[in-house]
């Protein structure tokens, strides 16, 4: 029984890393593309929509760059079937 507990808790754990990876490429993306650094608390990704959280002037920069840094993260992360950033 407790091994059943410990597969089920493993399936959460390894969900939490791969969203963790997936929010540190994103940064690092977004500083290579943009010069500028994001918060991983500021990432998050619903529904093939990455949504970031930050001060208009650099969502404008992010969003003029917008197919460059899909592309990088796509290429990473195809699974995940990001279609845009809102």
């Amino acid at each position: 029984m407790s091994s059943n507990i410990s597969q089920f808790l493993d399936i959460f754990k390894n969900a939490l890393f791969r969203e963790d990876n997936l929010k540190e490429e994103v940064r690092a993306v977004v500083k290579e593309k943009t010069g500028f650094s994001i918060e991983k608390k500021d990432i998050s990704c619903v529904n093939g929509m990455l949504k970031i959280k930050t001060d208009p002037y650099l969502k404008t920069e992010i969003l003029m760059k917008n197919s460059e840094i899909l592309e990088a993260i796509r290429s990473k992360y195809p699974e995940r079937n990001i279609k845009s950033i809102k």
